[in-house]
């Protein structure tokens, strides 16, 4: 793609830059952030991180063949120099559009949460499959960090798109919300399961955690939220966004039949449901994924079923 048209694909993020009109026609055939990524034809993003800054390799990346560089200050190379406020903000967006936006041509489910969004990942794909509809997640148990960053993210929807699938569960982790991983992602629908103490050392208070957490359920993100009301954070969520369809779920509200080490049952909008992990806690996972797949069209006899077919997940 054409620097000047990549630009304009990725809205507002990057509204205001601009490319000298010799540098506008420069092609783009990828884009990474780790400049031993970098292949002929990438955008480069110096990205400043903890350990190192990005902006130090990028003549490094120059030389492995990068045709653009986005960067917080001007470097004085010989490419296309995008200079933004906020590399991060900025990458999601690049990103999603290199790749032609995968995400527009999915339902992206995303789920956030301390404790069981790899569980209702897993049962919402479950279900999905069960319905027909080709499914695939992306979470803890598919590679080395619960969210990629955002290249790797948008490159795993296109290739997701591109081989068949309509519908992806991702799990969303707050690491990722505060570092813009999944900026420039749309989702159908954004879930929560819960909130409690972790990842302080990130994120310094519980207020600053729930606030990473509550950013999926912006309108820029999704206009569909499935929240489980259970604890505090849930409803203090469900009540604070402002999206067209919010969906609660609770424990109160359905009958649990039956718990046994390794299965549950319970009724869920008139339909009886055998799920084959124990605990109460799983329980409220699957009224979350139930509730999400119905949102996307599953009618219930078969969310139940697909349930019931769940596989195993994998260390829990």
């Amino acid at each position: 793609m054409r620097l000047d048209a990549l630009l304009e694909s990725a809205g507002p993020a990057l509204a205001g830059i601009e490319v000298a009109p010799a540098l506008a026609a420069t092609e783009v055939t990828g884009i990474a952030h780790d400049s031993r990524g970098v292949t002929p034809g990438s955008l480069f993003c110096c990205l400043r991180g903890s350990q190192s800054d990005g902006h130090g390799f990028a003549s490094d990346a120059v030389a492995a063949g990068a045709v653009a560089l986005l960067c917080e200050h001007r470097l004085g190379l010989d490419v296309a120099e995008l200079v933004v406020p906020d590399a991060r903000a900025a990458m999601g967006p690049l990103a999603a559009a290199v790749h032609g936006h995968p995400s527009r041509d999915l339902d992206v489910i995303g789920v956030t949460g301390t404790n069981g969004k790899t569980t209702t990942v897993t049962l919402i794909a479950a279900v999905l499959r069960h319905a027909g509809i080709a499914a695939e997640s992306i979470g803890t148990l598919t590679g080395t960090r619960t969210t990629p960053e955002a290249p790797e993210l948008q490159a795993r929807l296109a290739e997701l798109r591109d081989g068949g699938v309509r519908a992806v569960a991702m799990e969303v982790s707050s690491h990722a919300l505060v570092q813009r991983r999944v900026d420039g992602t749309r989702f159908s629908v954004a879930a929560f399961t819960n909130l409690s103490r972790d990842h302080l050392d990130f994120h310094g208070s519980m207020e600053d955690y729930f606030k990473a957490k509550a950013r999926l359920f912006d309108r820029s993100f999704t206009e569909r939220a499935v929240i489980d009301v259970d604890t505090m954070h849930g409803r203090l969520l469900a009540d604070a966004i402002d999206l067209p369809v919010v969906v609660r779920t609770s424990l109160d509200d359905i009958t649990v039949t039956g718990l046994g080490p390794t299965w549950s049952s319970f009724e869920w909008r008139g339909h009886s449901v055998r799920l084959p992990f124990g605990g109460r806690f799983n329980i409220a996972n699957a009224l979350v994924a139930a509730e999400t797949a119905a949102l996307l069209g599953v009618d219930g006899a078969t969310v139940a079923d697909g349930l019931a077919a769940a596989p195993a997940v994998p260390g829990r």
